[in-house]
């Protein structure tokens, strides 16, 4: 698994946070946001046959992927419902698990207003490789289990990078998995258009 590193610069960090007076009344005023949010409400399902393909900065390009997968093994039917980042691109991931197709992790669930920055808690990875949202299993028995942060219905949001001229600007992506008809939904997203700069999830 690759992981992303990034030296930053600790001017653009201070920066984050800085405003101007207004010449006229002596009130600090916030600098205009730089961030592109775009509602999108596209969902993909098993046997749709293309998955949702993201252009994130409308470069004509694809970002990222979000797909619905099965696999079958001796312990039964395994739905993957996942995230894979194109090319340089990044998401927020757990430690990969080599038990499972493509050795994928759990993507990271963010905490509200967390903030989505270069830096990692324990056990987290910026990885280029695909990671797994939910994922629903079926026993030999016809027993159904259900495992990942996106496997309680609840929408949720994921932290990515994409990378443009080999500089990270970090964005979020709020999806919501429907176990009824095993579909998912991308939301919503957003990102920061000022290079290096954080965000916070679920912010525009």
């Amino acid at each position: 698994m690759k992981q992303l590193y990034f030296i930053l610069a600790a001017g653009l960090i201070a920066g984050s946070t800085a405003c101007h007076k207004d010449k006229d009344n002596d009130e600090p005023t916030p600098e205009p946001k730089t961030i592109t949010h775009i509602v999108d409400g596209r969902s993909v399902k098993y046997g749709d046959a293309y998955p949702i393909m993201l252009d994130v900065n409308e470069d004509e390009s694809v970002d990222f992927i979000i797909f619905v997968e099965l696999t079958a093994g001796a312990t039964g039917d395994h739905l993957y419902v996942g995230i894979n980042p194109i090319g340089t691109h990044f998401v927020k991931s757990g430690p990969p698990d080599y038990s499972r197709y493509l050795n994928m992790g759990f993507a990271i669930k963010e905490d509200e207003n967390g903030i989505i920055s270069e830096q990692l808690e324990q056990d987290q990875y910026w990885t280029s490789e695909h990671s797994s949202l939910a994922i629903r299993h079926t026993g030999g028995n016809g027993s159904i289990s259900y495992e990942g942060p996106w496997s309680n219905e609840e929408a949720a949001i994921v932290g990515f990078a994409l990378i443009q001229n080999e500089t990270p600007y970090f964005g979020w992506m709020k999806l919501q998995y429907d176990k009824s008809v095993d579909k998912i939904t991308l939301m919503e997203y957003a990102w920061e258009t000022t290079a290096n700069q954080s965000i916070v999830a679920g912010d525009f």
